[in-house]
C-alpha cells in the first residue's frame, strides 16, 4: 500500500515537472507573441495616422468637391430622389473623413511613427513574464493580471519608457506578486495555466491575422516594397490624389460658371 502511494506521488512529481518545462517554453513564447501583437498594433495605427495625414487630406479635398457637385445637381434635378440621396451620402462621408482627418492632424508628430527602443522591449518583456494573466492562480487573480496588462500594453503602444518602469516596480512591489505554493493543487494549477498559455498563443494568432488582413498592413508592406526600390509611396499616392482634386476643382467651376444661381447653396 505504501509503495503505491509513494509510485502514485512519483508519477504525478514527474508530470509536474514536464508540464512546468512545458509552461516555461509556452511563457517564453507567449511573452515573445504579446510584445510582436503590440508592436505590429502600434506600427498599424501610427502609420493610419501617417496616411491619414500624408494622404487623407487630400482625399478629404476630394470628397468635399464631389459632395459640392453632387448639391448642386442635386439643386438642378429637384425631382431627381436619386440624385438627393446621393448628395446627402456625398455629404456624410465628406464630414466623417472630415473628423478622422481633424483627429490625425491633431495628434502629437511622434504618434505617426513607433520605433520601439530595445531597451522598451526589454522591459515590455521583463513585465510580461511577470504579470501576464496565464501566469494566475485563480480566476480573482487573473482578473487583477488582465487589468495590469492594459496598463502596461497602453504604456508600451505610446512608447511611454517611463511609465511603464512605474508600472513594473509597482507590480513588483504589490502583494499581489507573491505567488503562494501547494501540493496537490500544484498540478492543477499547472494543468490550467498550460492551457491558458495555449489559448491565449490562438487568440494572438487570430489577432495577428487580423491585423495582416487590414489595410494599413497592406500599406505597410507596400511602403516597405517601394523603398527598396528608392521611391516614397505615400508621397506617390498623394500627388495622384492631388492631381485628381485639380481635376475635380475645374470640373466643379465649370459646372458653377455654366449654371444659373441656385437658391439655398452659397458658395
Amino acid at each position: 500500500m505504501t509503495v503505491s502511494i509513494e509510485r502514485t506521488a512519483s508519477q504525478e512529481q514527474r508530470e509536474l515537472e514536464r508540464l512546468k518545462k512545458e509552461l516555461n517554453k509556452l511563457e517564453t513564447d507567449l511573452v515573445q507573441h504579446e510584445l510582436d501583437l503590440n508592436t505590429l498594433s502600434a506600427e498599424l495605427k501610427a502609420l493610419d495616422l501617417l496616411y491619414i495625414r500624408k494622404v487623407g487630406i487630400q482625399l478629404i479635398k476630394l470628397d468635399l468637391i464631389d459632395a459640392r457637385i453632387a448639391e448642386i445637381l442635386a439643386k438642378l434635378n429637384p425631382d431627381d430622389r436619386a440624385a438627393e440621396k446621393r448628395a446627402q451620402e456625398a455629404r456624410k462621408h465628406a464630414d466623417e473623413k472630415t473628423e478622422e482627418v481633424k483627429t490625425a492632424q491633431a495628434a502629437p508628430e511622434e504618434e505617426t511613427q513607433f520605433k520601439p527602443s530595445e531597451s522598451l522591449r526589454a522591459l515590455y518583456r521583463e513585465a510580461a513574464k511577470r504579470i501576464h494573466p496565464d501566469l494566475a492562480c485563480d480566476e480573482d487573480d487573473r482578473e487583477l493580471r488582465t487589468r495590469w496588462m492594459v496598463e502596461i500594453n497602453a504604456a508600451y503602444q505610446a512608447g511611454n519608457e517611463a511609465r511603464l518602469q512605474k508600472l513594473f516596480e509597482d507590480w513588483e512591489n504589490s502583494p499581489e506578486s507573491v505567488q503562494g505554493t501547494g501540493t496537490n493543487a500544484d498540478l492543477e494549477r499547472m494543468i490550467r495555466k498550460v492551457a491558458r498559455a495555449k489559448e491565449r498563443l490562438q487568440e494572438i494568432q487570430k489577432d495577428m491575422e487580423r491585423l495582416r488582413n487590414s489595410f494599413a498592413y497592406t500599406l505597410k508592406m507596400r511602403i516597405r516594397a517601394a523603398k527598396k526600390d528608392g521611391r516614397d509611396l505615400l508621397e506617390d499616392m498623394a500627388q495622384k490624389v492631388t492631381k485628381q482634386v485639380e481635376r475635380k476643382q475645374t470640373l466643379l467651376d465649370d459646372l458653377l460658371k455654366n449654371s444659373p444661381p441656385i437658391s439655398g447653396i452659397d458658395w
